[in-house]
This record gives C-alpha cells, structure tokens and sequence, in this order.
C-alpha cells in the first residue's frame, strides 16, 4: 500500500498525521542529545547542531 506521495507505508500511518503530532522532547532528551554531540561532533559544530536540533533557546537576530 502507498500513500499519496508514493511511499509504501503500514495501513494504518499517514505521513500527515504523523507530523502533526506534537513532540514531546524531556530534559533528559535533550542533555543525552547534547552529550552525543560532544562526543562526535568537532567542537566548531557543536553550537550550530544544537541550534538545527533545536536543543537550544532560540538566540536574537544579529543586526
């Protein structure tokens, strides 16, 4: 079975539905998240991973 897009999935799942649901991200998620970066990532890195990943607050714009 596929769904509109062409993506064989089980009955029951629907990319839409799925992205809708909210996440539900912990402290715990986030300083695990956090300590796999520091161990694999170079340190350059580790500030704009945690920003894609969004582990960190969002910072102001820079003028």
């Amino acid at each position: 079975m596929t769904n509109s897009i062409g993506y064989a999935n089980p009955a029951a799942v629907s990319f839409g539905t799925i992205s809708l649901e909210a996440l539900r991200i912990t402290d715990t998620d986030r300083a695990a998240a956090r300590r796999l970066i520091e161990q694999h990532a170079p340190r350059e890195a580790h500030t704009e991973l945690c920003d894609m990943l969004g582990l960190e607050p969002p910072r102001p714009q820079e003028a």
